[in-house]
């Protein structure tokens, strides 16, 4: 028989595998309308996967959210103009995968002060702050670091950043 502590282990690897692969998946299909260089989207389910899953399950699945986001990106980083990757595609999936982590607690702390974390969202007036304060609000962190930590590496230049900003935070706002 397998112990409590064993068991648990399984369902931690396992949840977070299952919400990395969700991330990973709905991901790629945001990744059909990126903008070069191919971090910012017009739409990103990913981000709604991540807030849904540290809304159901917690902060045991934050492991899962930054391994989708770090494998995402160091794809996007990967797939440019070069053959092989460099440490600056490591650090930059690595700060846009921990952006998106804080991108989920933030949301889930503004649905947790502004609704309730187990409220069912029947009231027009709870819907309502859920979509135009919650999931907006939070979209504006993972926005502004990583497009931040994109221009500070000459990723993307000064003339770029408002309409990769204003792409990526449409997109994880309608995610």
């Amino acid at each position: 028989m397998r112990s409590k502590l064993g068991r648990g282990i399984l369902k931690f690897i396992g949840l977070n595998l299952l919400v990395a692969v969700l991330y990973i998946v709905s991901g790629k299909f945001g990744l059909l309308y990126a903008l070069p260089p191919g971090f910012s989207t017009i739409i990103w389910p990913a981000s709604g996967i991540a807030l849904g899953a540290a809304l159901v399950w917690g902060a045991i699945c934050y492991p899962g959210i930054f391994i989708g986001s770090f494998a995402l990106n160091l794809y996007v980083g990967y797939a440019g103009d070069t053959l092989a990757f460099n440490y600056l595609d490591f650090i930059i999936a690595a700060f846009i995968g921990a952006s998106a982590v804080l991108q989920a607690a933030i949301g889930v702390y503004l649905v947790a002060k502004l609704i309730g974390l187990f409220d069912t969202l029947y009231e027009y007036k709870k819907i309502l702050i859920f979509f135009c304060i919650c999931g907006p609000g939070s979209a504006i962190v993972n926005t502004t670091l990583s497009n931040s930590f994109l221009l500070y590496n000459n990723v993307i230049s000064s003339s770029e950043f408002w309409l990769s900003w204003l792409t990526w935070w449409v997109g994880d706002t309608i995610g």
